[in-house]
């Protein structure tokens, strides 16, 4: 029972990464014009689009991989993963935790920079706090006074939030009410932050926002999650505004929300199957000796080739792979069967007949079916699909307008099933 430890589908390193030079080549170049462009006040933003498990995160983590290696010196890369958050103050907060870090070990930084970046990472961290309260807390940053110039999260604390870091004690104690931290402000705090950054320090930033679309799927099921939801990610693309280079990568389906913000996308489609097999085979040269062993026989060359020809998705196909060769089924000859027990174990509060009816109601995996044929598949019964949403058994075609719906990638194997 091999447990491989590079087949693991959900990892992003960039040494994993395969083919789509031309992808990555536009998302180079764009960053490469933001960071050599004489006037950074407006910024860039791109977005890197595609299906579910298409690659974008191992293709932008690849990019900033190579402009870190050039441009490390004079550039914070602050790389955040939505998929961790549910909220844009979440998101900020990551932000200013990232360039702390970065800003930390830096010979060449000014401690009042770092201590702005403290001072952002603080109140980025509340919601609702006594006035008397905060000041107290940020007392602790009084260095950050010290940033020469604007001062523009400086000025803007004190404008919009009434906040001065040089208050005294007495003044402290006197202060009454509390101060609630709006998620929009926020971001213009953060947009702040970043223009003390470019201004005081001379450093340029790149953030990416990966799985932007992962901030809260489940919000998909009601309609007034939705709507909240478009208005966090609304507010997050203000940082748009700020003088960065603004990496997003999204799901296709979520693609009508960027619209306003990004200077330009890219989207990733379906590799060929000969790239699906180098993707499986350059995994497992990694492996140590005695495990690749047990897949150098011609029937798992074959099989891998099986699997490469129905995957739709790199994540899908290393996720199949693995499951199959944990469960000494690689050269099986019988893939869909086999793969069977890997959809009992993922959605496994959904039976397995509820499945097969779901696979049915599509003619074409790709081609998207009607939330009435879904729902048929479902008995009519509302909570199944639910379920199906917050498994992300089927996909919609266009997430704020939820009315059709193709396959998750993860079942395609399935159709092939149907079809022989």
């Amino acid at each position: 029972m091999p447990f491989l430890t590079y087949l693991d589908p959900g990892t992003t390193d960039p040494v994993d990464h395969v083919n789509r030079d031309a992808d990555l080549g536009w998302l180079r170049q764009s960053l490469y014009s933001f960071l050599r462009a004489p006037d950074k006040s407006r910024g860039r933003t791109v977005a890197i689009l595609g299906e579910r498990g298409i690659g974008k995160s191992t293709l932008a983590h690849k990019v900033i991989d190579e402009l870190r290696e050039q441009h490390a010196a004079t550039t914070l890369f602050l790389v955040i993963d939505c998929r961790r958050f549910r909220n844009q103050r979440k998101v900020y907060h990551a932000i200013a935790v990232e360039a702390i870090k970065q800003l930390g070990f830096r010979a060449d930084v000014d401690q009042a920079m770092l201590a702005t970046a403290r001072l952002l990472e603080a109140i980025a961290s509340m919601d609702t706090v006594k006035q008397s309260a905060l000041h107290e807390r940020l007392t602790s940053f009084k260095q950050a006074v010290k940033l020469s110039g604007e001062r523009s999260l400086l000025k803007h604390l004190g404008i919009n939030y009434d906040i001065n870091i040089e208050r005294g004690g007495k003044h402290i104690d006197s202060l009454e009410g509390s101060i609630h931290f709006e998620g929009s402000r926020l971001r213009e705090a953060v947009v702040a932050f970043f223009e003390d950054l470019r201004a005081h320090q001379g450093y340029d930033a790149i953030v990416v926002l990966d799985n932007l679309d992962e901030l809260d799927h489940e919000a998909i099921a009601e309609e007034q999650d939705r709507e909240a939801l478009l208005a966090e990610i609304d507010s997050l693309l203000g940082l748009a505004l700020a003088p960065i280079g603004l990496v997003l990568t999204v799901r296709t389906y979520f693609a009508s929300s960027l619209t306003r913000a990004v200077d330009g996308n890219r989207v990733l489609h379906r590799l060929a199957n000969p790239d699906h097999v180098a993707i499986v085979e350059r995994r497992l040269a990694r492996e140590p000796a005695e495990l690749r062993t047990l897949f150098d026989d011609a029937n798992c060359g074959a099989y891998i080739e099986g699997l490469a020809a129905r995957a739709p998705t790199p994540f899908a196909l290393l996720k199949w792979f693995n499951y199959l060769a944990q469960n000494e089924l690689h050269a099986s000859a019988d893939i869909e069967q086999n793969l069977r027990g890997l959809a009992r174990d993922q959605f496994a509060t959904v039976k397995l007949e509820v499945l097969e009816r779901v696979v049915a109601a599509f003619e074409d995996p790709d081609s998207p079916v009607v939330v009435d044929a879904l729902l048929a598949a479902c008995g009519d019964n509302r909570m199944i699909f639910k379920q199906l949403l917050r498994y992300q058994i089927v996909l919609p075609v266009d997430f704020w307008h939820p009315t059709e719906f193709t396959l998750s990638p993860d079942l395609h194997f399935m159709c092939a099933a149907k079809a022989s």
